[in-house]
């Protein structure tokens, strides 16, 4: 199983980037939330800047895997979930699915 999730494959790309995105944006709302909480002040990281940040640390990680670790195809899949999810976070702001 392991094997299979670390071989060079656009499904494992895939993967990971959905591991990846969800990850980010659980942390970063709950740091937010924590922080909330703690100081009693608004929102440190107003909307558009959690999602700046989840794009940013997942450029980093598409880059490392293109230049440091060479899994073409495992970024490849990584960069087709990034362009899903923020095109579904600027389809959801435009028209407030959600």
């Amino acid at each position: 199983m392991i094997n299979r999730l670390l071989r060079d494959s656009i499904l494992s790309g895939v993967v990971i980037g959905i591991i990846s995105v969800t990850f980010n944006y659980i942390f970063l709302f709950n740091f937010d939330k924590g922080y909330q909480s703690l100081t009693g002040n608004n929102s440190f990281l107003q909307p558009p800047r959690i999602q700046l940040i989840i794009l940013a640390i997942n450029i980093l990680l598409f880059r490392f895997m293109i230049v440091k670790w060479n899994r073409y195809h495992t970024a490849r899949g990584l960069f087709l979930v990034i362009i899903i999810a923020m095109a579904g976070y600027v389809l959801n702001r435009r028209y407030h699915f959600i």
